[in-house]
């Protein structure tokens, strides 16, 4: 008998994959018909690309090819195992179906029968004539939700209609725009609210005017009995009547036409599969929304940046030197536990039991408590467990564990910070595969940890990579919170001026440009373009690796700032180029080894308690810096008129906005979504929609709240919006949303702050940071030949000061002395006579001395810059080429100099050649002026030399000679005439007197 329906199906299908396995195995005999002899590389690749071609011809259904396909991978794979193959297959099929688009056939009738119903709605009932019952009231309020307010996900529509018909609405506002907030319970959606410890779902829905009205007309018949609807059916029944056959979904995902088709309106695709819930997005908690209209912060107190919280890599290394040497031992004592004598001999359970206690027995001591857990935790296991299985658990977790016992004391940790490390530890996983046995594995030793009251109790979301329902951390900072933050950072306790501007610079990238905090912590400095832009390329180095094959991209840096943002950065890249590091180490570090990079964890603490302690909300982190930026991105490309945005959201203006636009989004923003996503690193704009956007309901709701839905002036009691005796000339939409403001009582949101303050973020003015690696660097590139704008953008320094740095280097280049009726260069010799800048030092102990005085330097500038100035020219006009150190010949300068220069130089530094001192009629002025100096006599007067004036030519010793106490050593150094040189650049004016107006 002739099998039909699924079974005969079933086997038809079978035989198929059968023929074309069958066939896939002929063509890869044919290529490679001995597999006992392993092909060359290059043999194996050229027939590999044959079998490719000729499955690729053969098989037309990609179904099929992808069968072809994998019996090669298969084979070669076999071969490897069987007969030594040194090959592997070269490439992979990857296939991937397009998403089903929205407007299907289906869909569009269904829309086309939507809007006849809405015309029949609108038109013939809902203004003709008002509602003659409490269901009649309760029908046009939840239509009106549907078609003006624009709601078109079922599960929201059912949620609102559950609570007006419990009375239990409660309408708020922020920034003159009414919504009430619905909690839905379906798995389709992340949770994004925590409400008294419990993860919810929450929609706000935004009210159109028109359902305001609507809704104030229902509240009169608040006092009238009425069954409510049962379930989604009964609803939908009520609300077609009967008169189109759409369910109660398809009613509400195809209402989005209705508002498409009036004139006024322009939405986005990507906003309208927002609206039918096919792409998912959540808005931000009350509290959150409030913040935008209250922009007050904590103030803060008491502040400590503390070793604990934030140590460099180094000092931890340093710290944890003896317990890491015991982490391994312990390592090893237990991996003898599980395989004695190191062989794969199995152990039994009651050998294995007795070696863990003994263990046990041995960790004692208290700082251990937490390594010891670990082994409690495997002899707890062992209960219920093989040994098989514990050793599967040892050679995932062991090894982890011991290394988060050496970085931190996790039983002083509380719940939140150990919450951030093990996300981290388990995000360094590849694989979700591995991801998941490593969460599960973590999940169940923290449980152990926390019944024996050794560690605090943590979130559940921080241990399930695979959650039934995932959860959507929605929150956005505000521009006062974010300027609350640099404040807060520049009050924090134990900072140092470099570990200041890190944090702060670390914080606007992410706030100003989306990286994610590990991006920021293996960016170098040669990751930063140069130029005006700035672009960041985000790359895998040795410092690591990308989240994803999409997070590898270019994002723009300085058009994204702020003015005052901008020079926190440049006076951090003006300190990193100052440390003269390689173009391969991290930008951004904190403590004195400037070489490693960044504890992320520590600096995601810092961060996020000082947002915590600023807004006193307590679901901050580090990374809403980043949500922050996403969300900002897409406001500025879907909200046409930007100067309505609260300062809040946006604070740029119209120029930078402009600017914005065309360096991210181009000409055209028709793909607007995927570039904020490849900006962001997603593969898809779903990712960013789904984690990050946290105002696209609100942007609905800004676009619909202006259309009047041809409302006649008339009609506008009938739906609530005015009251009946109005007078005609006041029948105007301006004047319905206040009146049902106040009808309804609608409050605006309130602040969770009392006693709160208004941050100001102080920045001084006109600062700009120099170094001497920064003007070298500038007048090299100068002399170069390039132009100025491309030099100041490089180097993050405003073309006034590039110019003046020229003009004093032009003008100390050309100060000259003459010998024999001949004019001779002060300062440069014939072979580097093209140059503008001194000889570089050679040494690494002169240029360690030279940031030595220029620390010195810095702690007297402002009170003594005069006496530098005049100094600084004094040396430029009395040195030489030809002979080393500073010529004086009056004694009274000579303290003058020495004087000044103490602030910043020893005198033990010093070394002076005197000239016809013993024969000199102010011989007592120079000897007071030399004390604390080393002198030697480099002319002496003759028998019967007349009295004369007396010089001195003032050298530095150098470092090398005077650290090793060599007296035979070279007896001057270059680094005087270079530190002077390098000074008058950068501190002059030498075009206005020789004095700095700066």
């Amino acid at each position: 008998m002739t099998e039909i329906g699924v079974e005969a199906r079933r086997k038809n299908r079978l035989n198929q994959i059968e023929r074309v396995n069958q066939k896939a195995q002929q063509v890869f005999d044919k290529y490679f018909p001995n597999p006992v002899i392993a092909p060359k590389p290059e043999r194996f690749y050229e027939k590999w690309a044959k079998f490719i071609d000729e499955i690729t011809n053969t098989f037309g259904r990609i179904g099929d090819y992808r069968y072809a396909f994998n019996v090669g991978v298969k084979n070669v794979l076999s071969n490897q195992k069987l007969h030594n193959w040194k090959v592997s297959p070269p490439s992979y099929i990857v296939t991937k179906k397009s998403p089903k688009p929205q407007r299907t056939l289906d869909w569009m009738q269904n829309a086309w029968k939507n809007y006849e119903f809405y015309q029949h709605w609108y038109f013939g009932e809902l203004l003709k004539s008002p509602a003659q019952s409490k269901e009649h009231a309760f029908r046009n309020l939840i239509l009106s939700l549907i078609y003006h307010s624009g709601q078109a996900n079922p599960e929201v529509v059912d949620a609102f209609q559950r609570s007006i018909a419990s009375s239990n609405v409660k309408v708020h506002h922020w920034n003159s725009l009414p919504f009430t907030s619905v909690i839905i319970d379906s798995k389709r959606f992340n949770t994004n609210v925590d409400i008294a410890g419990n993860k919810v779902t929450q929609f706000h829905c935004y009210l159109h005017p028109i359902t305001l009205g609507l809704l104030r007309l229902w509240k009169r018949w608040r006092r009238h009995s009425w069954q409510a609807p049962k379930d989604r059916g009964e609803l939908g029944t009520i609300l077609t009547r009967n008169q189109c056959d759409l369910t109660f979904s398809q009613l509400c995902q195809t209402s989005v036409y209705v508002a498409e088709n009036q004139s006024d309106l322009t939405i986005s695709q990507a906003l309208i599969e927002y609206q039918v819930s096919k792409t998912k997005s959540y808005g931000l908690p009350t509290s959150n929304l409030a913040r935008l209209i209250h922009p007050l912060v904590y103030p803060l107190t008491d502040i400590e940046f503390s070793s604990d919280s934030a140590a460099s890599d180094a000092e931890l290394r340093t710290n944890n030197a003896k317990q890491k040497s015991q982490h391994i031992e312990l390592f090893d004592k237990l991996k003898t536990c599980l395989r004695p004598d190191g062989t794969l001999k199995s152990v039994s359970k009651a050998t294995l039991k007795q070696s863990l206690e003994t263990l046990i027995a041995e960790v004692s001591s208290d700082e251990a408590i937490n390594q010891r857990l670990l082994i409690q935790w495997y002899r707890h296991k062992l209960d219920t467990c093989s040994v098989g299985t514990l050793k599967a658990y040892h050679s995932s977790l062991t090894r982890k564990w011991l290394y988060l016992c050496e970085r931190y004391q996790l039983d002083s940790l509380n719940g939140e910070e150990l919450e951030q490390i093990y996300k981290q530890t388990i995000d360094n996983h590849t694989t979700d595969k591995s991801k998941k046995y490593f969460a599960g594995r973590l999940k169940d030793l923290h449980a152990f940890a926390v019944e024996a009251n050794v560690l605090m109790p943590i979130s559940s979301d921080y241990l399930h990579t695979d959650p039934t329902q995932a959860h959507t951390r929605a929150a956005y900072i505000d521009e006062a919170l974010f300027t609350g933050l640099l404040d807060g950072i520049s009050s924090y306790g134990g900072l140092n001026e470099a570990d200041e501007l890190c944090l702060q610079s670390m914080c606007i990238l992410s706030y100003r440009c989306g990286l994610r905090l590990n991006e920021m912590t293996k960016l170098r400095i040669k990751d930063i373009e140069p130029s005006k832009i700035g672009w960041l390329s985000i790359r895998d180095n040795h410092l690591g690796q990308n989240k994803t094959a999409a997070s590898l991209r270019k994002v723009p840096l300085y058009p994204m700032l702020l003015e005052h943002e901008t020079q926190i950065l440049n006076d951090y890249y003006h300190i990193k180029k100052a440390q003269l590091l390689g173009q391969n180490h991290p930008f951004f570090s904190l403590g004195a080894d400037a070489k490693l990079p960044i504890d992320s964890f520590r600096v995601s603490m810092v961060v996020g308690e000082l947002l915590k302690s600023l807004s006193q909300l307590d679901y901050f982190v580090f990374h809403h810096l980043r949500h922050s930026c996403l969300s900002r991105l897409q406001l500025i490309m879907e909200i046409d008129d930007l100067s309505s945005l609260p300062k809040q959201l946006s604070p740029y203006d119209i120029s930078q906005i402009e600017k914005i636009k065309d360096i991210v989004f181009g000409r055209s923003a028709m793909n607007g979504y995927d570039v904020i996503a490849a900006m962001a690193g997603h593969e898809s704009p779903g990712m960013t929609f789904e984690y990050y956007f946290h105002f696209s309901d609100w942007i609905v709701a800004q676009k619909l709240k202006d259309i009047d839905f041809s409302l006649p002036q008339a009609a506008m009691s009938q739906v609530g919006l005015l009251p009946q005796r109005v007078p005609l000339e006041k029948r105007h939409k301006r004047y319905a949303l206040p009146y049902l403001m106040k009808t309804l009582a609608i409050q605006e949101l309130s602040t969770n702050i009392d006693n709160g303050i208004v941050p100001t973020l102080y920045i001084e003015e006109h600062k700009e940071v120099h170094s001497f690696p920064i003007c070298q660097s500038a007048l090299e590139l100068y002399q170069q030949g390039f132009s100025h704008e491309d030099v100041c953008s490089r180097l993050r320094i405003t073309e006034a000061t590039l110019n003046k740095w020229i003009s004093n280097a032009k003008h100390i280049k050309a100060l000259s002395t003459e010998s024999a009726g001949q004019q001779y260069s002060r300062h440069f010799s014939n072979a580097r006579s093209t140059k503008l800048l001194p000889s570089a030092l050679k040494t690494e102990i002169e240029i360690k001395t030279q940031n030595q005085y220029i620390k010195d330097l810095k702690e007297h500038h402002q009170q003594h810059h005069e006496a530098i100035v005049d100094t600084v020219a004094y040396a430029l006009k009395h040195a030489s080429v030809s002979r080393s150190g500073i010529h004086f010949n009056s004694p009274i300068e000579l303290s003058k100099f020495l004087e000044t220069t103490h602030l910043f130089i020893p005198k033990s530094h010093w070394r002076a050649a005197t000239q016809y001192l013993d024969s000199s009629i102010n011989k007592a002025e120079w000897l007071d002026a030399l004390k604390g100096i080393k002198t030697y006599k480099e002319r002496k007067p003759l028998g019967r030399s007349k009295k004369a004036q007396g010089a001195v030519r003032l050298e530095l010793i150098h470092p090398s000679s005077r650290i090793n106490n060599k007296r035979n050593t070279k007896q001057s150094s270059p680094l005087l005439l270079h530190l002077f040189h390098m000074m008058g650049i950068m501190m002059m004016n030498l075009n206005s007197g020789d004095k700095s107006t700066n």
